[in-house]
């Protein structure tokens, strides 16, 4: 694969403080509480969260250890470590840097939902990975100096890494006269072949890096160099880079955004070259490098460098330097936890053929079933829709399983004869298009049509299977094999092609 090379200078680096805010009426992140870390631990520098439920969250700290937070009443515990040679003793509580080969130092992380797996990149040991129950984690990639970030593709398995440097260390950077250099990398590593290969040299400090969902590239930082990047993986462009965005400030790690297709970047205005004052600042940005949202940090976390943004369940997570708790964000008060919603309402239909007593008129579905089930038990009741019926649309056979979206259950999705994939959306509207497999297909042809021979035109999908975590809605069809849409719908991406008669599929959530 070629390497490509772009222009660099200089980096830097942060004992981080993680906080969250939660995004109020105003559209600003601006309330929150803080979580206290154990005594003496400071430098959350990388945090992640596991399952629906996000769990967590795990947050990496200078003396080595993963931490998980337990809620309030416990707080934070012991999850995993990264060094062998780690003894608490020696380790739990030191900011010494040069103790960080021994207790280790990670710095960022990754979660896998497929696998249950956390990936880790480590300052000083490398690159690597610990399963649901924590402990000793496992080294899956060694022989760097300052390995800084890690992103696993969701949809691929494949995992993007950056690093700072090929000649100085962490520790190096707080020492007097450090010079960063321009041998910074974006990297990958495929676990089939446990390979590591380059993907982008010359880089002044590698931050991020950032997978689109749709794999299509990867979004890094060059911190000194004040701008972000964006490295096709495909198409035309494949195996480039493209400059995305020059900011006015330090960029650190890129995270993707809860919105399709939008990352946040952590920024810290002033502190290169040294300024009086640095202002923190959080940057969502789309895929073209069109900035969409800019929200400050200085009032309460002047002149801290800030290393990254992350957003989970509508609050963003934030860590900054030199300060020793985590805050987290309050509920609003129209936004009630979780544990105080005991139920949601599902809706299921009965497959009919028209006409009957049961049809409506009005609408063209059958009457529907009502479920009450309390929230935290759904993750894809697909069992509970058999099938529908629309006015001017044909039946959808019994293959044709539905989906259902998110905790809340939004839809159901269900597929149709004429190559569409549907949407309710409530008793009022009914259902809509939502989406389509076939880049071939137009309404005019298709719509309404029963003809098998329009299937490899118009697409047939036939299974549904949605990925919570990923917000994908994967799908088979008869025709175009597997296929995966965004949450916004329109024209899937096609996956994997090849197939005479793709039937059922179910993902592993």
């Amino acid at each position: 694969m070629a390497t490509s090379r772009v222009q660099a200078s200089m980096l830097f680096v942060c004992v981080a403080f993680l906080c969250v805010f939660e995004n109020v009426v105003t559209a600003q992140f601006t309330r929150f509480n803080k979580l206290i870390l154990p005594q003496g631990v400071t430098g959350p520098e990388s945090a992640a969260f596991r399952g629906l439920t996000a769990e967590g969250p795990f947050t990496t700290v200078t003396d080595g250890r993963i931490l998980k937070y337990q809620g309030p009443d416990i707080g934070f515990v012991d999850f995993a470590y990264t060094s062998p040679a780690r003894t608490k003793q020696f380790c739990d509580g030191t900011t010494d840097p040069d103790k960080g080969p021994i207790c280790g130092r990670p710095v960022a992380l990754s979660y896998q939902p497929t696998t249950g797996l956390l990936y880790i990149a480590d300052a000083y040991l490398g690159f690597l990975v610990v399963g649901p129950n924590g402990g000793l984690a496992t080294q899956l990639a060694g022989g760097f100096q300052f390995l800084t970030g890690v992103d696993v593709d969701l949809l691929t398995g494949l995992v993007y890494l950056s690093d700072a440097s090929l000649t100085y260390q962490i520790r190096n950077t707080t020492q007097p006269g450090f010079q960063p250099d321009s041998t910074a990398r974006l990297l990958r590593y495929n676990p089939l072949t446990r390979e590591v290969s380059v993907l982008l040299s010359g880089l002044s400090g590698g931050g991020g890096p950032a997978v689109s969902v749709d794999s299509t590239f990867v979004m890094i930082s060059e911190l000194y160099g004040m701008r972000v990047l964006k490295y096709w993986l495909v198409g035309a462009r494949a195996n480039t880079a493209q400059l995305l965005l020059n900011i006015d400030g330090n960029p650190g790690k890129i995270k993707r955004a809860e919105r399709l297709g939008e990352f946040w970047v952590a920024v810290s205005i002033g502190q290169r070259p040294r300024r009086p004052t640095i202002i923190p600042q959080g940057l969502r940005i789309n895929s073209n490098g069109v900035v969409l949202q800019t929200v400050p940090f200085d009032r309460e976390f002047l002149n801290r460098t800030i290393s990254l943004v992350q957003e989970q369940s509508g609050r963003l997570y934030s860590r900054f330097r030199e300060v020793r708790d985590v805050a987290q964000s309050t509920h609003s008060p129209d936004d009630p936890p979780i544990d105080e919603d005991p139920s949601y309402a599902i809706t299921g239909w009965c497959s009919s053929s028209g006409g009957d007593d049961e049809s409506s008129s009005e609408t063209g579905y059958v009457k529907p079933i009502v479920s009450m089930i309390r929230r935290k038990s759904i993750i894809n009741p697909d069992a509970l829709l058999i099938c529908c019926q629309r006015k001017s649309v044909a039946d959808p056979s019994l293959k044709a399983v539905p989906a259902f979206r998110g905790l809340r259950v939004e839809g159901p999705f269900t597929t149709v004869t004429d190559g569409r994939i549907l949407k309710w959306q409530g008793p009022n509207v009914g259902f809509v298009d939502f989406a389509y497999t076939s880049p071939a297909r137009t309404k005019q042809f298709c719509d309404g049509t029963t003809d098998p021979d329009k299937g490899p035109i118009c697409g047939r999908p036939l299974a549904l299977s949605f990925q919570p975590t990923t917000s994908l809605l994967y799908i088979t069809d008869a025709y175009l094999g597997l296929l995966v849409v965004g949450p916004k719908g329109g024209l899937a991406t096609q996956l994997a092609g090849g197939f005479k008669l793709l039937t059922g599929i179910d993902v592993n959530c």
